[in-house]
């Protein structure tokens, strides 16, 4: 599918448990334009993409929402990245433009190379690949992801800001917009939630259950979201909200949730689309190859 300015995006993690048609059925009720599709169950094996159904076709085209990224790829010391084949045949599959990377390595220079090889691999798909940073994992900072894609000087790379781990690495919303300045193709995507502006006791295992199981709507929190969308004006927009709040609500429900409150950042923001978040499209770019 086509991402950019403008564009929404349901992330997988807001209706977490949802399959890929649930999901994508909660996106189309929302307004959403995209959704992302968790290809890679955690604690599993590249290939275990197998689990969920290739046959996505019919549900993504009928429902006319597109799929933005798959998630996710870990960079391990041991990884083999040929066995990611079928997760980027998955993609490739579905339509999808990104996959969502992360990496546990910390032994740069072979995560770089490793970073490479995926990229490689993931090209003649149609992918591209987005290193996320996080304060818990070995890419812990805006510039050191920065500094991680822009040495592969390859297309098939970028970088993922996501409000919180921008926050939680102490990173501000000008840090962004003085990279987005220097190299604006690196920056297609960031992901938007909301938090206190501190967590009382940042260990390792608090930002990460914060940052998997316990964020905010946005507009519900401290962070500083309106600079951050200026900062990014032609971004795609993710809504990440996993949250313990919404226990007992239905897929649907947390869609139209996570819809409204972009729309109410949009609006600080004084950002303009062509599409209105939170109500139905008639139609929406991306078709799935069959």
């Amino acid at each position: 599918m086509s991402c950019g300015s403008g564009t929404s995006v349901l992330s997988y993690l807001t209706v977490a448990g949802a399959s890929p048609s649930e999901s994508i059925a909660a996106a189309a009720e929302a307004g959403f334009e995209a959704v992302t599709l968790r290809a890679v169950p955690v604690g599993t094996r590249p290939d275990a993409v197998g689990r969920i159904p290739l046959d996505m076709g019919g549900a993504i085209n009928s429902a006319r929402v597109g799929v933005a990224d798959i998630e996710f790829v870990d960079i391990h010391s041991d990884l083999e990245v040929a066995r990611l084949e079928p997760v980027l045949e998955f993609g490739a599959r579905v339509g999808a433009r990104f996959v969502n990377t992360m990496c546990s390595d910390r032994d740069e220079e072979r995560a770089t190379d490793h970073l490479a090889a995926l990229c490689r691999l993931a090209a003649p798909h149609g992918l591209t690949v987005a290193l996320e940073f996080t304060s818990y994992t070995a890419v812990n900072s805006l510039h050191k992801a920065h500094r991680m894609v822009e040495r592969l000087q390859d297309p098939a790379a970028v970088v993922v800001v996501d409000a919180l781990h921008l926050a939680r690495t102490g990173g501000t919303p000008n840090d962004v917009a003085e990279l987005v300045r220097l190299r604006p193709d690196l920056y297609p995507i960031v992901h938007l939630c909301d938090a206190p502006r501190t967590l009382a006791e940042p260990t390792a295992e608090a930002l990460a259950y914060e940052a998997r199981s316990a964020r905010l709507l946005p507009g519900e929190g401290g962070l500083p979201l309106v600079d951050l969308v200026r900062a990014m004006p032609a971004a795609t927009q993710y809504v990440e909200v996993p949250s313990p709040a919404f226990a007992g609500m239905s897929y649907v429900d947390r869609a139209r949730a996570a819809a409204d409150a972009l729309a109410r950042i949009r609006d600080q923001a004084g950002r303009s689309s062509s599409h209105v978040v939170g109500q139905k499209q008639s139609a929406r770019s991306g078709e799935v190859k069959g």
